[in-house]
């Protein structure tokens, strides 16, 4: 076995050396694109537009990338300038700026020349195309507001800008009965002042069979709420409802409650009440009764856009003593904007009551639609 001497391991030491100090420098005798961000990809640089950079990476392919993006450095290191996109304002036309230059580099050992290349579509053409249709989307959305959506006839009335109305009328279906030609209709008013806000609504409903007229159901409501904070609030709502075919036949609350608000957004607004309700309820043929119960209240409204919004509440109240007593009322319903101040709406709507003994007529569905006028 020959030994190495030590002259021989003091040769290999030092070669070893030289070799990691210029492995790094081999491996990366590469072009380089770099990123604004950091990031570096390795390869060829092909050339340049007045806005794109080619570059040949070895994994990725041919990249077009916009100029503004990257900066390049070649393997060389003579200085070879990048313009860049400048803007000028049209307030200071005389001012205008000389193109930015970014310094490439390469070297003496390979003669590298840069020639402009054919000017190619950029990859940010899709984005103007997606910009241009946007803008026309914009344009069309613009043109049919003033013709369609915002002509109001001068005569029509109007309410100051802190309150708003909305009139309903319309036909609804009721699953639980067989009586034809129902009609309905709603009212509402709301105002909404730094401090407090009103709402105050009215509804009714009646079916027609033959010559006999029946009245369903009609009711109303005011609710007031004083606001706290910004999510917060203080609510009180008065509630009185007529049902002449279930039993029971009357119903009257009164609740207050503490009410918080986790998005009150332009398109998405969303808010829950606790508290209590004091109940008098009147049934046919029955003495009437008043109580105690727990209330929760919820509002949801989501605007789809400025001519299509889709509303939803729930009303509910408990016998804290007796959980088997409770009643609801689920309302959600779409509406759409046609034309001018007039809408277009569908609503679902859900009463239930355990307390009546015939099951079957615990609850009442019903759909409705409706055209309704805003002022």
């Amino acid at each position: 076995m020959r030994w190495i001497s030590r002259d021989d391991r003091n040769r290999i030491r030092v070669w070893s050396i030289i070799f990691g100090l210029l492995f790094p420098l081999i491996s990366s005798a590469q072009d380089q694109l770099i990123f604004n961000n950091g990031d570096v990809v390795s390869g060829k640089f092909l050339g340049q537009t007045e806005t794109i950079i080619y570059f040949e990476s070895d994994y990725l392919g041919t990249l077009k990338v916009p100029m503004k993006l990257v900066s390049v450095k070649l393997e060389d290191k003579v200085n070879v300038s990048v313009e860049t996109e400048t803007t000028q304002t049209s307030e200071a036309p005389a001012n205008r700026t000389e193109p930015k230059k970014a310094p490439v580099e390469r070297s003496e050992k390979r003669e590298t020349t840069i020639t402009k290349l054919p000017k190619l579509p950029d990859i940010q053409s899709d984005k103007k195309d997606a910009g241009a249709l946007a803008s026309l989307w914009e344009s069309a959305e613009k043109t049919l507001n003033r013709f369609v959506h915002d002509r109001v006839p001068s005569w029509f009335p109007s309410l100051p800008e802190d309150w708003k109305g909305n009139l309903r009328l319309g036909f609804n279906y009721n699953e639980s009965q067989t009586t034809n030609n129902r009609y309905s209709g709603s009212f509402s008013l709301e105002g909404d002042k730094p401090k407090s806000n009103y709402l105050a609504k009215y509804y009714f409903a009646f079916a027609k069979q033959g010559d006999n007229v029946s009245e369903d159901d009609w009711g109303s409501s005011f609710r007031y709420r004083y606001k706290i904070q910004k999510q917060g609030f203080v609510e009180t709502l008065l509630t009185h409802d007529v049902d002449e075919l279930r039993n029971p036949a009357e119903r009257s609350t009164g609740s207050v409650g503490v009410g918080w608000k986790p998005y009150n957004k332009k398109n998405l607004k969303l808010d829950f009440v606790a508290g209590g309700a004091a109940e008098r309820v009147l049934k046919q043929n029955d003495d009437s009764t008043t109580g105690f119960k727990l209330n929760l209240n919820e509002n949801f409204q989501w605007n789809f856009n400025p001519h299509m919004k889709l509303k939803q509440s729930l009303r509910f109240y408990i016998d804290p003593q007796n959980n088997a007593d409770y009643n609801f009322r689920f309302e959600s319903g779409l509406e759409t904007l046609i034309i001018g101040a007039f809408n277009l709406g569908l609503t679902y709507r859900l009463d239930y009551d355990s307390t009546i003994k015939d099951e079957s007529a615990r609850q009442k569905t019903r759909v409705i639609t409706s055209i309704g006028v805003k002022f």
